[in-house]
């Protein structure tokens, strides 16, 4: 075998798939819309997996990072490898995709699989609020690790609140929760983000028809919860709730808000800010 980087342009990519590309399964679109995403970005980076070409001439992996340098129309440097065993395409691409959970937990986040899922629908919120998020295209993971090291601090606080929201009831959608409280913060309600969060793991001493314990009551009737696009719907609850919790306002009967377009989290005043 040889490996060397070179730098794969549109052009010679598109040739490849053209005339060497007989023996791939079917291309992900997704996948090769995530890969140009991270091209344009400027996320692109040199790794160990780049193109491999077998002994017959015929592609035996690559074939979404080629598609993604067409779509992205820039060229990159990337892996080659030639002369490979043709056999060997049989044990190709069998590992296990490493997550954004597992980059956050390589950077130190205690954790991680709640933090990356809840910065995934952060950056959803901020990207695609007007939209169910079903056959869209995710953040990339460098996106996501991105946000997490830009954010850190409130990001682990956050996870940590919802764990323990979680542990005192165990109805709570842990993610959305993180996603909500970085949501909160934006608005300038960081204490009572936070407390509002507390509360729905233990809404104790809350006046009768408190939106804390309506939200709490459909919770607790899981028939009632519609739970298609769940992620996305108990995020759209908890901004519909905190809403009017922070307002003070009553709410006999919580009913789930519709998520397309996603409601938004109201904007504090500065002597709001700390709502106990």
């Amino acid at each position: 075998m040889e490996v060397k980087i070179v730098t794969m342009t549109p052009e010679w990519a598109s040739s490849i798939l053209a005339s060497q590309n007989n023996q791939n399964r079917s291309v992900r679109p997704n996948a090769v819309k995530k890969i140009a995403a991270a091209i344009l970005s400027g996320d692109w980076k040199v790794t160990h997996q780049g193109i491999a070409i077998g002994a017959n001439g015929q592609l035996l992996d690559g074939q979404h990072r080629l598609n993604a340098i067409v779509a992205a129309g820039t060229p990159v440097d990337i892996f080659l490898t030639t002369n490979c065993d043709p056999s060997s395409f049989d044990v190709l691409d069998c590992g296990v995709n490493r997550t954004a959970a597992d980059a956050l937990c390589l950077s130190g986040a205690s954790l991680a699989a709640k933090s990356a899922a809840g910065l995934k629908y952060y950056l959803l919120y901020k990207r695609d609020s007007d939209r169910v998020w079903t056959n869209i295209d995710l953040p990339p993971h460098t996106e996501i690790l991105k946000t997490y090291i830009e954010k850190r601090a409130l990001v682990d606080h956050a996870a940590s609140i919802a764990q323990q929201a979680y542990q005192g009831d165990r109805i709570i959608n842990q993610s959305a929760m993180v996603t909500f409280q970085l949501l909160a913060i934006d608005q300038g309600w960081h204490f009572a983000g936070e407390n509002f969060c507390a509360l729905l793991g233990n809404p104790v001493m809350q006046p009768q028809y408190s939106p804390v314990l309506a939200y709490h009551k459909l919770l607790k009737n899981s028939t009632s919860v519609d739970r298609r696009y769940l992620q996305q719907r108990s995020l759209a609850s908890m901004i519909k709730c905190f809403n009017y919790w922070v307002q003070d306002l009553p709410l006999r009967v919580f009913k789930q808000p519709q998520i397309s377009p996603m409601p938004q989290v109201i904007k504090a005043f500065p002597n709001q800010t700390t709502k106990a």
